[in-house]
């Protein structure tokens, strides 16, 4: 592992999108989905704070809960015995959601964790995007997850908005899910295949730290999710030269909807450029991640 130089803070560039009283536009028409169009953004220069500050001694990042619940996101460290090139085949990746599964059970308190599906992203914008059909419809099984390489996610996003987030869940668990359960959550485990990260790092943004005012519906082929404009009271954080054992934990969508306090969810990017790392350590080589949405049932 290589030394780690702590940053508290550096700056990064991250792609917002722009607001509704400059797109000269109504943003709703971003709503309903229509190929080749998408919302515009704006490169924007913000604060990075470096989770390596709240790191114990050992390397570890402390109560994955309560991170998730607070703020929309854990930084959590986590050895896979799954990441090799057996992660790629029906067999190594049933077992990565099996292995995932487990430690939300332990760590988040879920009664039951179920597999949606699993994402491979290369900062590449020569990665082959193959079309997979019917995604989204229900939960991917024995797919490997090189048959869905994607390049970063380049604008500030939450995954799922709140309608779109229930559909899922339904898909997952039947239209009486909501009844059979006293919770649901989608909740997604990012993590780098290769490390130390040097390009295009995730950003996350802690949830308490977002207006509505910042939200606007975005529609894809698969459902509507969530675009993020920029405001100065946004904390964005991330951990710097991030390596394969050290994850994030992010909330995408919570059945709750806030009303015992909880996080609704985290927005996430990934950084265009970050600026004021001293010392980076590793090549600048494309990031190469995998992600797994997993789906968490509470009796």
């Amino acid at each position: 592992m290589p030394s780690l130089i702590v940053q508290p803070q550096v700056t990064a560039a991250i792609n917002f999108d722009i607001p509704e009283e400059r797109l000269g536009h109504s943003k709703a028409i971003y709503e309903q989905y229509v190929e080749g169009r998408s919302h515009p953004t704006e490169r924007i220069v913000v604060p990075l704070h470096d989770l390596r500050v709240e790191q114990n001694e050992d390397g570890t990042w402390s109560d994955m809960l309560q991170q998730v619940e607070t703020r929309g996101f854990a930084a959590f460290q986590h050895q896979s015995k799954h990441i090799g090139p057996e992660i790629d085949t029906p067999e190594g990746i049933e077992a990565y959601i099996s292995e995932i599964a487990e430690l939300f059970k332990a760590n988040l308190g879920a009664t039951k964790v179920m597999g949606w599906n699993t994402v491979m992203r290369r900062n590449d914008p020569s990665s082959f995007v193959p079309k997979v059909e019917a995604r989204q419809q229900k939960p991917e099984k024995g797919l490997p997850p090189s048959r869905n390489v994607k390049v970063t996610a380049s604008a500030a996003h939450i995954d799922q908005d709140e309608e779109y987030g229930r559909t899922i869940c339904k898909r997952a668990a039947g239209e009486n899910v909501f009844e059979k359960y006293r919770r649901v959550q989608i909740v997604n485990l990012w993590r780098p295949l290769k490390g130390p990260v040097t390009n295009a790092p995730l950003a996350l943004c802690d949830s308490r730290t977002v207006n509505v005012k910042d939200l606007s519906v975005h529609a894809s082929p698969y459902g509507t999710g969530l675009g993020i404009t920029h405001n100065t009271e946004q904390r964005w954080a991330y951990i710097s030269r991030q390596m394969p054992n050290e994850v994030f934990v992010l909330k995408c969508y919570d059945s709750l909807q806030g009303k015992n306090g909880a996080s609704l969810w985290a927005p996430h990017v990934a950084c265009s450029e970050v600026f004021g790392e001293t010392e980076l350590q590793g090549p600048l080589e494309p990031r190469f991640s995998v992600e797994a949405r997993m789906v968490l049932f509470y009796e």
